[in-house]
């Protein structure tokens, strides 16, 4: 195996690099470098679908660990996005 150490030194054409695979801590890793204002822009974009509000949910979660988002915060910023004129209906 010594003879091939020299492929490891190698730098990774193009090609090399399309076909790697991207490990699941590489997302992880990118998502922990942003800033509590973009997350808080995630959050309020979100879609509707089931695996994008799990995958947002542990964004959240990551990032309140991490303490790049105080949990207080943001609840206060969810909470306070309500609509002036928004009507709550019952049934009774």
């Amino acid at each position: 195996m010594k003879k091939y150490s020299y492929v490891t030194d190698m730098t990774p054409d193009k090609i090399t690099l399309q076909n790697m695979e991207k490990k699941s801590k590489t997302t992880i890793l990118f998502i922990n470098t942003l800033k509590a204002q973009f997350i808080t822009h995630m959050i309020r974009n979100t879609t509707k679908s089931f695996s994008d509000i799990v995958i947002t949910d542990e964004i959240i979660e990551n990032a309140i660990r991490s303490g790049k988002i105080d949990a207080e915060e943001s609840n206060k910023r969810l909470i306070s996005r309500k609509k002036e004129n928004e009507v709550n209906n019952t049934h009774i």
